[in-house]
């Protein structure tokens, strides 16, 4: 898959691309910073987590697509998706993702 490229469950599908000159003038394409959820927001709601569950399980009853895992992970400030379903009573932020900052131009600015 090429940088730019992602499907519709990629946490970088809305991540602008930005691109800068190297050192050999060949150009260096890039993601910009991908913003998360700013975990002080209303969130949609809460899910408990249950014996046995599974965060992409998690993730197709709330979000409607086991792929969007990613998104209850950045919302719960996750660095391991194992931590969210480890403690059974715990319960989930559910929110969507930051809405992506306005398309940078391509040259090579950051």
């Amino acid at each position: 898959m090429s940088l730019g490229k992602f499907g519709p469950s990629s946490r970088y599908l809305n991540t602008p691309i930005a691109s800068r000159t190297g050192p050999d003038g060949q150009p260096l394409r890039y993601l910009r910073r991908r913003l998360m959820p700013d975990p002080k927001a209303e969130p949609l709601g809460f899910h408990p987590v249950s014996d046995g569950d599974r965060i992409d399980r998690i993730a197709a009853r709330t979000l409607g697509d086991p792929l969007l895992w990613w998104r209850l992970a950045d919302t719960n400030l996750a660095l391991d998706p194992a931590d969210l379903t480890a403690t059974v009573g715990r319960s989930l932020r559910i929110a969507v993702e930051a809405d992506p900052p306005p398309p940078q131009p391509e040259d090579g600015s950051p």
